[in-house]
């Protein structure tokens, strides 16, 4: 079966129906970020929900990605194809990436000590300690690790 389930963080069906509760929320969205967590939060079209939403955007625009359930539906079923593949050459370690769908934000843990020598494909990407993050990735990915 083709499904993903993703569990709701916070929500806005329970009482206290007030946006007090935006403040709660988003003390725990920031505490879930500090280890890279997913925040996932339920509004309402209503005009609390709404409130609720812009407090949210204003508050963490700067640090958070923000999508519909479609989008990180869409996301996690591309990266659910990804393929990886590891090789030696020379020496050296090469990791051979298969994206069959076009995805942002694609990121592979490197092995300890492990830093990218040169990577063919995948268009812009960024090392953040042992991540490799690419912004647009599609097709084949070839990376040569320094050990």
């Amino acid at each position: 079966l083709d499904a993903f389930e993703f569990p709701v963080t916070d929500d806005d069906e329970f009482p206290p129906y007030s946006f007090d509760r935006a403040e709660s929320a988003l003390k725990l969205a920031k505490q879930i970020a500090r280890y890279n967590g997913c925040f996932i939060g339920q509004v309402h079209p209503n005009p609390l929900g709404l409130r609720v939403e812009k407090a949210f955007y204003k508050e963490l625009k700067d640090d958070a990605w923000f999508g519909t359930i479609r989008d990180f539906g869409l996301w996690w079923a591309a990266r659910n194809e990804v393929t990886l593949d590891i090789s030696q050459e020379g020496g050296r370690r090469i990791v051979t990436l298969n994206v069959p769908k076009r995805m942002e934000g694609l990121a592979v843990m490197l092995p300890l000590l492990s830093t990218p020598v040169s990577v063919q494909g995948g268009g812009k990407y960024s090392v953040d300690g042992k991540l490799i993050i690419f912004e647009l990735a599609e097709g084949t990915i070839r990376m040569e690790l320094n050990n």
